[in-house]
């Protein structure tokens, strides 16, 4: 009695095999690796300190919820500057020189330090503050409109921001400021 011996289809050991030289062309010769990406932790202790008694609903936030307030969007922007969280930067943002979400999560990659720039984003500069944030100082809401400041190691920033309403988030910042200074 024979036995068929089964063999894979060729066209997908070809893709395979043509996978898989990609790969070991691209690691051989240093293609460079994306970074982690992942969102951060939330620190709820963090967060009591630094938004009272709106901790709760920007938790919520911070873990996917809908802003209820261009100032809740806000609050929840600042905390993810001060862990680092270039995912939930770049998802809550609308930024016109920057349509790919992976595009903007890089430049606030490249803002926070957690990430290299190339030949196109090379530096955060001032926004390179951003890294060691300390404190966050609502001084109006109104509307969609939200002016702040947010006090850093290296100097404080003085802005006022134009959020828009989106379905998932609640409200975005829009990708404009009506001030936006650092002292």
């Amino acid at each position: 009695m024979s036995r068929a011996v089964r063999r894979p289809h060729l066209a997908v050991l070809a893709a395979f095999l043509s996978l898989w030289a990609f790969n070991a062309f691209a690691v051989g010769f240093g293609a460079a690796q994306s970074p982690s990406r992942k969102r951060k932790a939330v620190n709820k202790e963090e967060l009591k300190a630094d938004h009272g008694a709106k901790a709760d609903a920007i938790e919520k936030i911070l873990k996917g919820g809908a802003a209820g307030s261009p100032e809740d969007m806000v609050r929840a922007r600042f905390s993810a500057c001060r862990s680092k969280d270039s995912v939930f930067m770049a998802k809550t943002e609308v930024d016109p020189l920057k349509s790919k979400l992976s595009n903007r999560v890089k430049a606030w990659g490249i803002c926070f330090g957690t990430e290299k720039g190339d030949e196109y984003d090379t530096e955060a500069g001032k926004a390179a503050n951003l890294r060691e944030v300390e404190k966050l100082e609502i001084l109006e809401a109104s509307g969609n409109e939200v002016e702040f400041k947010i006090y850093c190691a290296d100097g404080t920033l003085l802005e006022r921001s134009v959020m828009k309403e989106d379905e998932k988030w609640g409200w975005v910042y829009s990708g404009e400021s009506k001030k936006d200074e650092w002292l």
